[in-house]
């Protein structure tokens, strides 16, 4: 090769270098972005998948793992104690130490109860509803339940838990193990919207309550 040529080849530079530059640089930020849509959109993805509300209706047996769970009945009580002489079960009489312990007793034999059996009437201003649920264990292992697993929930997000005379405990469900209990929760009548929620796991399960706690006071 003459130095004629060797000059001529060193005078061809490959043209747009500084293209090439914003061309690397572009493709690194598209890549950058990509990845963090990516990252976003898994951990979205997970939330939906690992803590989701699945809105339920009653009756409907809810899988949860190994434990099949379903809300039977949501229905406001009537409080008022002019009920109590047209109640086909008011004259029913449980042998029982407390108060509390016959009201559980009549509700879970399926009576309705009249104010004279319920323990401690709502406040001022609050109506008492009535859940009834069921759950089976459905593995080969211990599966826990308890009232503390469930809640009232209204729109503008406040939360009522359940009443101590409630007929459900904490308790280990084993294998092949079915339980029906009853839940009492007192709540605003002026609560929007409200919702029974049942969360175990961080996984909700959710019921529109039909009606209105306010119904006619």
């Amino acid at each position: 090769m003459t130095l004629q040529q060797a000059q001529n080849l060193r005078a061809v530079t490959p043209p747009g270098n500084g293209q090439s530059w914003l061309f690397q640089v572009t493709r690194a930020t598209l890549l950058l972005l990509a990845v963090g849509l990516a990252v976003w959109g898994g951990v979205m993805a997970a939330r939906l998948v690992f803590t989701p509300t699945l809105t339920t209706t009653p009756g409907e047996t809810i899988q949860a793992g190994d434990l099949a769970f379903s809300i039977d009945s949501a229905t406001w009580l009537s409080m008022d104690h002019g009920d109590h002489d047209s109640d086909p079960y008011s004259n029913v009489t449980l042998e029982s130490d407390t108060d509390d312990e016959a009201a559980i007793a009549a509700a879970s034999l399926g009576f309705s109860m009249p104010p004279s059996m319920m323990p401690g009437l709502p406040k001022e201003g609050q109506q008492r509803l009535r859940v009834e649920v069921t759950f089976q264990n459905t593995g080969s292992g211990r599966e826990t339940i308890g009232p503390e697993q469930f809640r009232v929930e209204a729109a503008d997000g406040t939360v009522y838990k359940p009443l101590q005379n409630s007929s459900l405990r904490t308790q280990e469900l084993v294998a092949g193990q079915g339980i029906g209990a009853l839940l009492f929760v007192d709540v605003d009548e002026t609560a929007a919207s409200p919702r029974i929620i049942w969360e175990r796991g961080g996984k909700q399960v959710a019921l529109r309550i039909d009606g209105s706690p306010d119904h006619g006071h």
